[in-house]
Parts: structure tokens; C-alpha cells; sequence
């Protein structure tokens, strides 16, 4: 519905991994996963459209609570595909 691509990254250990995500075959590659992890450890945007690791797919901005950063969120656009 919305035509976008979403991945929920949360802690594992001392680092975030892949929890959930759509479409569910879809994955990180290397600079994906070295964004995801900056945005956990800095607690700000990093990725495409962001100041920091632009070059990436994705937009990985963290989720916050009150707290703290609980986790990261992943998201870009669905292309369509071309006949």
C-alpha cells in the first residue's frame, strides 16, 4: 500500500540485528549493515537522504522510547518493475 521497503532492526548482544522486514526475503548487503550499526551507536539518521553514510539504499533512522534507542528502522522505496 504504501510501495516501500521496511526493515526493524533490534539488539543482539552488543550490536542490532534483522528482526523482521518487507517483503521478508529482502536483505541488508555490507553497507546496509554498517549503517544500520552507526545509527544504533550514534542514535542518529544515517543512510540515503541522511549527512551521514549517504551512499547507502536505505534511510536507517533509530526508534526511540523515553529511555533511549531501542532499535532501528530501515526504509526505502519499492520500484516498480520495467517491461
Amino acid at each position: 500500500m504504501l510501495k516501500v521497503r521496511v526493515v526493524l532492526l533490534l539488539p543482539e548482544g552488543e550490536s542490532i540485528a534483522v528482526r523482521a522486514g518487507y517483503p521478508p526475503e529482502d536483505r541488508l548487503d555490507e553497507a546496509d549493515l554498517a549503517a544500520a550499526k552507526w545509527c544504533w551507536q550514534n542514535n542518529r539518521p544515517a543512510g540515503r537522504d541522511a549527512d551521514t553514510l549517504p551512499g547507502t539504499r536505505r534511510l536507517f533512522l533509530p526508534i526511540r522510547t523515553g529511555r533511549g534507542a531501542v532499535g532501528v528502522v530501515a526504509s526505502t522505496a519499492i520500484t516498480p518493475a520495467r517491461s
